[in-house]
């Protein structure tokens, strides 16, 4: 996927989320006895890990960061009109406070793992031994699958016998969030494997979080999210140290 396309599938997907926020709003509005957490926003969790695509391209990796400034231009136009019509409450600091963590961990990631050849590509290339059929490991990419579908499994049934219990869902996620950063090392498409789990976490998360009540929703969904990062962090090391 070009970066291009990645920059254009942020673009579509994020108004997605402005509404699934929207959405969970309106429906703490609607009970008095909850109220709306500001920290469970969808959106907050792509402002955040958007500047880690440049680690994706890091040929061109700084250019890359200068493309993201007409992205979260457009992130604040639409969390502009989302305030405006209170759709969501969002602030102008929202942008400064998960765009700029985000930025720093990957400056420092990327001169960590890149900058210094740790993982960029060695100049020997190796020569592959002749009529030698490459063998593609295939399981870890069932695992992905499977975990993603036992977490709408989950959510599903969950929500037919009781919302409030979940650790079920707690679970799944918590395996998911270990699970995806852990499972590309077995693969000969790490980053890309990568990138995949983080597309199919974002897309679980918000969704299995719903059979949570109101009040532990935002602290598990930061809970999950760190043990993601941490996870991501640790295989990332792995993958430089020991590939």
């Amino acid at each position: 996927m070009t970066l291009y396309q990645t920059l254009l599938l942020l673009s579509a997907i994020f108004p997605l989320l402005i509404y699934t926020d929207y959405r969970e709003k309106r429906k703490a509005d609607s009970d008095q006895d909850s109220e709306f957490d500001l920290n469970s926003r969808n959106s907050g969790f792509v402002l955040s890990f958007a500047p880690f695509l440049a680690l994706f391209y890091t040929e061109h990796f700084w250019i890359t960061l200068l493309y993201l400034i007409p992205l979260y231009l457009y992130f604040g136009l639409l969390m502009y009109i989302a305030n405006k019509k209170q759709w969501c409450p969002f602030f102008v600091t929202d942008i400064a406070i998960y765009g700029s963590s985000g930025l720093m961990v990957t400056i420092i990631g990327y001169f960590i793992w890149f900058h210094e050849g740790v993982l960029s590509p060695s100049e020997t290339t190796v020569v592959s031994v002749a009529n030698e059929k490459a063998v593609i490991v295939v399981w870890p990419f069932y695992v992905m699958a499977g975990l993603f579908i036992a977490g709408f499994i989950v959510n599903k049934l969950a929500s037919k016998k009781n919302r409030s219990e979940a650790n079920a869902a707690f679970k799944i996620l918590a395996l998911q969030a270990i699970g995806y950063p852990v499972l590309p090392l077995f693969t000969d498409y790490y980053w890309w494997t990568m990138l995949a789990g983080l597309v199919a976490y974002v897309i679980a998360l918000p969704i299995i979080l719903r059979v949570l009540t109101d009040s532990s929703r935002g602290g598990i969904g930061f809970v999950l999210g760190y043990i993601y990062m941490m996870a991501a962090t640790g295989s990332i090391l792995l993958y430089a140290f020991l590939f």
